[in-house]
């Protein structure tokens, strides 16, 4: 009973929270009053039980519910219509309906079917939601299908279920038929069998349906009907009913969770203001909505002349959105182009026409070449061109081909076969008429072409037939392998044609020489005696033309070695032999090829050859140029030689000594000093200046070691340890330290090769000035520009490392500068001045705020001193300038003035006369009048202003427009340029 309590306060609560815009769903009790209902369970019939249950339950029912009651079988007896609404579904009939069901007396029937749809029937099933709930304990007596009808009452109702409760059933029949009634129309079956299991199966069957979830509802709009999304620049708004759930909201597209509903919503699109809207309802699935505004074409024009040359460059002019990929195409109809060129490239553009001839579109697309914007017809008619084909077309020749056509960037001139609709060799128009084209090497029937790249286009061909030629070739009488030999020919001395030497009935080329190279030509024969053949190869495609059977024949040669043959050595070796290109004497490890040296046979008998530096066993070999194969071997004996070295007592660190030295002094030896027991040499001198020789020690002191150097392959012939010593230096000083001075240092120290006095940022070794010490103590060194902390420094010239450091502070100077009063521009002006007058210090003018020079003048001349102004007016500076690093110590500004100029001429000009120039400027040293063409710089006559007033001006021998110019002598700057005509 609890349970159907639970039921009645479930569905009035469901019902007193459904969303505003919709009816609390009605609904309609259906009970069995048919005579099995006198039926007992317990001892107590079963309409009694069901009569106090729904008493029970009913009184817990809000006034509000809309319910009603249907009851079948209560009045008559074998009746199917015995079917009777007893109480309409209202709100507030919980009363009626209690005093309905006690007052039921079941006799009759079970027409339940027909009772389920007579109650759909009065909650307007076809109309709004409606829900029934059937409790029955028997079959179906009237119906034959309940299924059916319960299918017919889902079809046509809006939303129709019924619940179905089988009350003490336990007829299978009874029970199909009862749960094929609820699952048909979306219901729920329960059994009960007795007065505990009623009230809860109605309180499940009964129990209002949960409000669904909201579900996901997504808005986009398309440009047209099935047309692209569109991203940007929309406005959205969405109602429910009258109410406002969203307006305005700039979005590309759109998405909310909604509950079950009807819904309107509606998008502007900025750009043109086209509006679209939509109604539609929410489920329990998600969906998506798609509004379709009209197809959105911004305007464009295309601005083309009507007629054009196929293959040409068209310009075309055109206006539009110019987005980002659009593009103005040719096209034929239809979608596509032939050829485009997009927007980016300007308002007006070169546009490719296609190769044929036709009738065609030039159109404005937009970058995803769905739409058109602006469209215009243009007829593109035929190209005219033609080849004419030469009086004589010998295979593999280059001959001239005449030719007319458009000339368009990539056109070639070709030759073909007719059937091919490639080529075999071609020529690009750019090279002008006649084309020079390579005929093919082999004879036959073949077409001249003129080719539109654009295509590619054939628009012109004539036939043309190539001739066969002939060629031969004169053998030498002497072939001995490996010689250099002249070969005569004879042929068409086509371009890469060539005299070759190849195996005997072979075409793989071993030597050859060019034809155009003259005839006869030298060619080298192999270097292997044996049978080859001497051909003439056409360039064209290395076919053979002619084929001549040569014999090479086998040479000899002969070494002979020298007595005396000392490690290292460089011997003179005796030879005879072919000297052919190339051949060469060389020395090998005994029984090997690999040579270690070698001298040319070209440079005659004998030869210089260098021994190993290590004794032992090896091969003077005579070695053919061609192929390096070997044609004489002689053994020889590399016999061991001996060096000694005299270390000097004074060993310093960073000196230079003298080392006496014994040894074969053969090509390249030298002493060196190395690390003790090492090999990398740190300074050496070569022996072949005598003995002793001059090293330098190094600047670290330390264990090292006096070595004799063999220069064949730097082994060591003789080692001395030796230890260098430390030495000493000194720096002083001066005592005025002012920034940008020379200064003198003394010193002391070893006074080393390259060892010098610096001056260095505080701690560190990178180097501002030095002087080398070699000049003397004490040396002359420029302090720094820049005031602040230094040191100054004794460096040893070996290894660059410190000796001595001694600190120094460079304090700061300043200078002034006077501007004179008068400032014209071009002028040479006396500046007075005040600084430090250092090295290389300096007065400039330079343009104001900057620090580039444009005139200047050393202090070192005195003050004042003189400097020349620009000679363009404005506002400038002079400067004092530090000569160590051009920092600047003074800056005055001053104003250049302009000066007055002019130039008069006689009204007649001709050409070569010298005629009066009357003039008025400053008059400076150099200044010039001059003719120069119109507009530009180069002086074609001139006379200086020095000569006088008036100039006299020779005018130039050729008639046309000129200027009259005044040069003022400051950087050839012209000043005033007069136009005038020379007839």
């Amino acid at each position: 009973m609890r349970k159907l309590r639970t039921f009645f306060f479930c569905i009035a609560a469901a019902m007193a929270t459904a969303a505003p815009a919709q009816e609390a769903p009605r609904a309609i009790l259906v009970l069995d009053g048919s005579g099995s209902m006198w039926g007992q369970i317990d001892g107590k019939a079963k309409i009694t039980i069901a009569q106090e249950v729904v008493g029970e339950l009913l009184d817990s029912l809000p006034e509000t519910q809309a319910l009603g009651l249907t009851v079948y079988g209560h009045r008559r007896k074998g009746d199917c219509s015995d079917i009777e609404t007893l109480v309409a579904p209202a709100a507030g009939t919980r009363d009626a309906i209690i005093a309905a069901v006690n007052g039921i007396k079941p006799k009759g029937k079970t027409p339940m079917t027909d009772a389920v749809r007579q109650a759909a029937e009065a909650l307007r099933y076809t109309e709004e939601k409606a829900t029934v709930i059937l409790v029955s304990d028997g079959i179906e007596t009237c119906n034959p299908d309940p299924c059916a009808a319960a299918r017919v009452l889902e079809e046509t109702g809006v939303d129709f279920t019924a619940h179905v409760i089988g009350f003490d059933t336990t007829d299978p029949e009874a029970l199909k038929q009862m749960k094929c009634l609820a699952e048909e129309t979306g219901g729920s079956f329960r059994s009960a069998s007795n007065a505990a299991e009623l009230g809860a199966a109605l309180a499940i069957v009964a129990e209002p349906e949960p409000e669904p979830d909201p579900v996901t509802v997504s808005f986009l709009a398309t440009d047209g009907k099935n047309g692209p999304r569109i991203a940007d620049g929309l406005i959205w708004s969405l109602f429910e009913g009258d109410r406002t759930l969203l307006e305005g909201e700039a979005v590309g597209s759109l998405s909310r969770d909604l509950p079950r509903g009807e819904y309107r919503v509606s998008v502007l699109r900025s750009v043109d203001e086209a509006t679209e809207e939509a109604v539609f309802g929410v489920g329990e699935v998600n969906k998506q909505v798609v509004l379709e505004l009209p197809e959105f074409r911004p305007g464009a024009t295309i601005d083309a002349p009507g007629t054009a040359i196929a293959g040409d460059m068209l310009p075309v002019r055109w206006t539009g959105p110019n987005a980002e990929g659009d593009y103005i195409s040719v096209s034929k109809a239809g979608n596509g182009y032939l050829f485009h060129t997009y927007t980016r490239e300007g308002p007006l553009l070169d546009l490719q026409m296609p190769p044929q001839p036709g009738t065609y579109e030039i159109r404005y697309v937009l970058k995803d070449g769905t739409k058109v914007l602006a469209s215009a017809p243009i007829e593109v008619t035929p190209v005219t061109a033609s080849v004419t084909a030469p009086e004589v077309a010998a295979a593999g020749s280059i001959v001239e081909v005449p030719w007319t056509g458009p000339d368009y960037e990539g056109d070639y001139v070709t030759v073909s076969l007719a059937k091919d609709k490639g080529y075999e060799a071609y020529t690009h128009t750019r090279h002008g008429s006649p084309a020079q084209v390579t005929l093919p090497a082999e004879p036959g029937t073949y077409e001249l072409r003129y080719v539109m790249k654009n295509g590619p286009t054939i628009v012109a061909r004539t036939p043309l037939t190539v001739t066969a030629v002939t060629a031969g070739v004169t053998a030498p009488a002497d072939l001995t392998a490996g010689a250099t030999v002249d070969i005569d020919w004879t042929g068409p001395n086509n371009r890469n044609d060539r005299v070759a030497v190849v195996p005997r009935g072979e075409d793989k080329q071993m030597d050859y020489a060019y034809t155009r190279n003259g005839t006869p030509v030298e060619v080298d024969l192999p270097a292997k005696p044996g049978e080859y053949d001497l051909v003439y190869i056409v360039g064209q495609d290395s076919s053979i033309l002619a084929r001549v059977p040569i014999t090479v024949t086998a040479v000899t040669a002969s070494i002979t070695a020298p007595a005396d043959l000392a490690a290292g050595a460089t011997v003179d070796v005796d030879w005879s032999g072919p000297n052919n290109r190339n051949d060469r004497v060389a020395v090998v490890p005994r029984g090997e090829d690999k040579q270690m040296d070698y001298a040319y046979t070209r440079n005659g008998t004998p030869v210089e050859v260098d021994l190993p530096a290590k004794p032992g066993e090896y091969d003077l070999v005579y070695i053919v140029g061609q192929d390096s194969s070997i044609l004489a071997r002689v053994p020889i004996t590399v016999t061991a030689v001996t060096a000694s070295i005299t270390a000097p007592a004074d060993l310093a660190a960073g000196a230079t000594v003298d080392v006496d030295w014994s040894g074969p002094n053969n090509r390249n030896d030298r002493v060196a000093v190395v690390p003790r027991g090492e090999d990398k040499q740190m300074d050496y001198a070569y022996t072949r200046n005598g003995t002793p020789v001059e090293v330098d020690l190094p600047a670290k002191p330390g264990e090292y070691d006096l070595v004799y150097i063999v220069g064949q392959d730097s082994s060591i012939l003789a080692r001395v340890p030796i230890t260098v010593t430390a030495v000493t230096a000194s720096i002083t000083a001066p005592a005025d330290l002012a920034a940008g001075a020379t200064v003198d240092v003394d010193w002391s120290g070893p006074n080393n090769r390259n060892d010098r006095v610096a001056v260095v940022p505080r701690g560190e070794d990178k180097q501002m000035d030095y002087a080398y010490t070699r000049n003397g103590t004490p040396v002359e060194v420029d302090l720094p520009a820049k005031p602040g902390e230094y040191d100054l420094v004794y460096i040893v010239g070996q290894d660059s490392s410190i000796l001595a450091r001694v600190p120094i502070t460079v304090t700061a100077v300043t200078a002034s500068i006077t501007a004179p009063a008068d400032l014209a521009a071009g002028a040479t002006v006396d500046v007075d001045w005040s600084g430090p007058n250092n090295r290389n210090d300096r007065v400039a003018v330079v343009p104001r705020g900057e620090d580039k020079q444009m005139d200047y003048a050393y202090t070192r001349n005195g003050t004042p001193v003189e400097v020349d102004l620009p000679a363009k007016p404005g506002k400038y500076d002079l400067v004092y300038i530090v000569g160590q690093d051009s920092s600047i110590l003074a800056r005055v500004p001053i104003t250049v003035t302009a000066v007055k100029i002019s130039l008069s001429v006689p009204d007649e000009l001709s050409i070569g006369a010298t005629v009066p120039v009357d003039w008025d400027g400053p008059d400076y040293p150099s200044d010039r009048i001059a003719i120069m063409e119109r507009g530009k710089n180069k002086i074609l006559t001139y006379v200086h202003t020095r000569k006088g007033n008036p100039a006299m001006l020779a005018l130039p021998e050729t008639a046309g427009d000129y200027d009259l110019v005044y040069v003022m002598r400051v950087g050839n700057t012209v000043v005033l340029r007069v136009p005038i005509t020379i007839r």
